[in-house]
């Protein structure tokens, strides 16, 4: 990580905090800015670790992970599926969310999910689901 090195005192509690929005990445410790970049090949997925050296003895109290999720456009499926049916290839992009419930939908062509894009189809109980 660039943009600076500060440092935290040794041997008390500090509020630490670590925010990836985007390709921004920035740490906090207790409340001040330690380092701040930008990553422009930032995955998409991962996990979260804690590591120190090997000597190193470390408390941690009150962790919490949260994710923020980007907005995504849903789309009106009766609008897709105009008097119930679409003809044609369809492809979601960038995030875009199509849901599929409680009707009947008919597709003559492919459906293909690009980018983050969602197909969901859910509460279909006794109708029909048909695909081309």
């Amino acid at each position: 990580m660039g943009g600076g090195e500060k440092g935290i005192t040794l041997n008390q509690w500090h509020e630490i905090e670590i925010n990836f929005t985007g390709n921004n990445i920035s740490a906090w410790a207790d409340g001040e800015l330690l380092v701040y970049t930008q990553d422009e090949v930032l995955l998409n997925a991962g996990s979260i670790s804690f590591e120190t050296s090997d000597d190193a003895v470390v408390y941690f109290d009150g962790v919490e992970a949260e994710m923020s999720v980007p907005e995504q456009e849903v789309l009106d499926a009766t609008e897709v599926f105009q008097n119930g049916e679409h003809k044609g290839d369809i492809t979601l992009s960038g995030g875009e969310v199509l849901v599929l419930e409680n009707g009947e939908f008919e597709q003559f062509g492919n459906i293909y999910l690009k980018n983050g894009s969602k197909l969901i189809v859910r509460n279909f109980a006794d109708n029909k689901v048909s695909h081309s």
